[in-house]
């Protein structure tokens, strides 16, 4: 899903893996409980893409609470998405405006 998201998955495995010897499936039934019980997180990420040569960067600062809110600010760009689960806002601040969606999120 998200780099976060991965490397948090990533340093679970390792410790789980460092700890003791398990099988995969508990090792996989141990990342499943832990994902379980997180309620919301955070973070920062920055994409880098290059296309013929000519590189985009965009930087994104987001807050996910479980089970559908979200929070996404594209610092680059100064966008700014919000969803409480039904209904999605997206505020552009170059232009200053503000489109709303219906979404259905997980």
């Amino acid at each position: 899903m998200n780099r976060s998201l991965i490397l948090m998955v990533v340093f679970t495995a390792a410790v789980l893996l460092g700890c003791a010897q398990t099988s995969a499936d508990e090792i996989a039934k141990k990342i499943q409980e832990k994902w379980d019980s997180v309620t919301d997180y955070r973070g920062l990420q920055k994409v880098t893409i290059t296309v013929n040569g000519r590189q985009t960067i965009t930087e994104y600062e987001f807050i996910f609470k479980k089970p559908s809110k979200m929070w996404v600010y594209d610092k680059t760009n100064d966008i700014l998405t919000v969803s409480n689960g039904s209904t999605l806002w997206i505020y552009d601040n170059k232009s200053n405006t503000v489109t709303v969606m219906g979404s259905r999120l997980p």
